[in-house]
């Protein structure tokens, strides 16, 4: 077995990416890092470590090393965990979502899931943009974009975004060829998907002018069930509406959008029982 003190000291540099912040998380000097990082080096007989632009990179070869041995410090952690009776960690799943997603999609569901596991509480907090996960407790995070790459992070595509315009039945009768009349709610950080799902149908430099404008879907799902104008939205999101009769479509046809929704966890997290189960189930759903 390799030095124990010296794959903490390769798994701290590597997460960081510096020797300094390394030192720091574990209470020693930058000089008792890099010594133990070079004993390891020397255990191994390979480099595990290249430097550019004065940053710390790590090699092709020790990073598959480093997400086996992070795996087993987590393995170690929870087993630890276990055997002194602290079994919350263990049985919490932390989960970080879009917001729309989660309270239009993911929380009418999740009384599926805790039927089906019981012994794993659920936890929510809703996030947008980038994660970090070495920086909180999230085990998987749910985000929506176009084809994007998440360096060092496992992620998945769940699904596409298909969407649909709608609005309250109170504004029927519309028809698309006069729908630069309509009030058109504006979706306010995609400026661009009226314009987009127009030229879709071939309706080409066609003036939209919007009053209204919200920052989430949910938002704009609201502002159509009261009658505030037009929204195009995730067809999965208004399932519920499209149901009760409270929306309707407004225009026939739906629009498959550029953007997906991505499933993201830190690789070592993937052989958790937990992870595994909510990753498995989620995407039946999807």
């Amino acid at each position: 077995m390799p030095p124990l003190n010296s794959l903490k000291a390769f798994e701290a540099a590597a997460r960081h990416q510096s020797i300094t912040a390394a030192a720091e998380e574990l209470s020693v000097t930058q000089s008792a890092v890099s010594k133990q990082v070079k004993r390891l080096e020397a255990y191994l007989g390979i480099d595990l470590f290249e430097r550019k632009y004065q940053q710390l990179v790590v090699t092709p070869k020790a990073g598959k090393y480093l997400l086996s041995i992070q795996s087993a410090f987590e393995t170690i952690a929870q087993s630890t965990a276990l055997l002194v009776g602290d079994k919350t960690s263990l049985e919490t799943l932390h989960l970080n979502l879009v917001p729309s997603l989660s309270n239009r999609w993911l929380i009418p569901m999740l009384n599926d899931f805790k039927k089906s596991h019981p012994q794993i509480s659920v936890n929510i907090e809703i996030g947008d943009g980038g994660i970090d996960f070495s920086a909180t407790d999230t085990d998987i995070a749910i985000r929506v974009g176009r084809d994007k790459k998440w360096p060092g992070i496992h992620s998945e595509k769940m699904m596409d975004e298909q969407l649909i315009p709608v609005c309250s039945p109170a504004l029927l009768p519309l028809q698309l060829k006069n729908i630069y009349q309509y009030p058109l709610l504006k979706h306010t950080s995609r400026p661009t998907i009226w314009r987009d799902y127009l030229n879709s149908l071939g309706y080409k430099n066609m003036h939209i002018e919007h009053r209204l404008g919200f920052e989430h879907f949910f938002m704009l799902i609201d502002a159509a069930i009261d009658g505030l104008g037009v929204a195009l939205v995730p067809a999965l999101l208004v399932k519920n509406e499209l149901a009760a009769g409270t929306l309707v479509p407004a225009f026939e046809g739906h629009y498959l959008s550029s953007y997906s929704y991505y499933f993201l966890c830190k690789k070592s997290r993937l052989s958790q029982e937990k992870v595994r189960l909510f990753r498995d189930w989620l995407f039946s759903k999807a």
